[in-house]
């Protein structure tokens, strides 16, 4: 942190960082307040000057928000939040890695996740007309050749989870805590019962196998005392 390098980087950084937090935040303000009867995608032809603009951020947050949730769908939010994300890494001097690889990656992520959730079918969520076409395009072209639903659903499914972890490098979150956090179920409690059946296992067939020979010997014990 405040880890700005020479004086001119610091003023880059600066207002670089400053211009982009304004801005991601009057993006998440216009879609949390967008308004399907605002101005926007569909009535951009249309003289929408005496119009009453309900968006919070304006007719500038109306069309914004408008031509977000259109093309890219209700995941726009999460692009405003990696904008915001990265906005503020460069306003508090934090080191920031691959920038121009990680925009394209978080368009890819969440077309990526859109995949499943297009499947699921999920009521008042929006995909988006790029995410939409995509799909489509792909769909038709390789998954519609394979006639398994099975492996249908496991090839969105695989995309889905690359999506995730595209969006998480994005976020420049480390791989291994999603790991960790996948791999949790290893702590639950039924696994140190399951480690600790077979020596169970063992004891149990030691303790039958002894109480098994013990007659044996006793029998053949008294059989040779009474023929003495």
């Amino acid at each position: 942190m405040f880890k700005y390098g020479s004086l001119r980087l610091f003023f880059t950084k600066f207002i670089v960082g400053s211009i982009g937090t304004v801005f991601s935040a009057v993006y998440l303000i216009s879609l949390f307040t967008y308004n399907i009867n605002d101005p926007g995608f569909n009535s951009f032809y249309s003289d929408s000057n005496n119009q009453t603009v309900l968006n919070w951020s304006g007719k500038f947050g109306a069309y914004l928000s408008s031509y977000s949730i259109i093309l890219f769908g209700h995941l726009s939010y999460l692009f405003a939040i990696f904008v915001l994300h990265e906005s503020l890494k460069l306003f508090l001097g934090i080191k920031n890695n691959y920038f121009f690889l990680k925009l394209p990656l978080i368009f890819i992520g969440i077309i990526f996740v859109n995949f499943l959730l297009k499947e699921i079918n999920f009521e008042r969520y929006q995909i988006g007309l790029i995410s939409n076409f995509i799909i489509n395009l792909f769909s038709e072209n390789v998954l519609s050749q394979s006639e398994n639903f099975l492996l249908y659903y496991l090839i969105n499914i695989f995309i889905f989870v690359l999506g995730i972890l595209i969006i998480l490098f994005s976020f420049s979150i480390k791989f291994k805590y999603f790991y960790r956090s996948i791999l949790i179920i290893k702590y639950l409690k039924i696994f140190n019962i399951l480690r600790y059946l077979p020596k169970r296992t063992k004891s149990v067939k030691a303790t039958y196998s002894s109480k098994k020979n013990e007659p044996t010997f006793q029998r053949k014990g008294f059989f040779k005392s009474k023929e003495a």
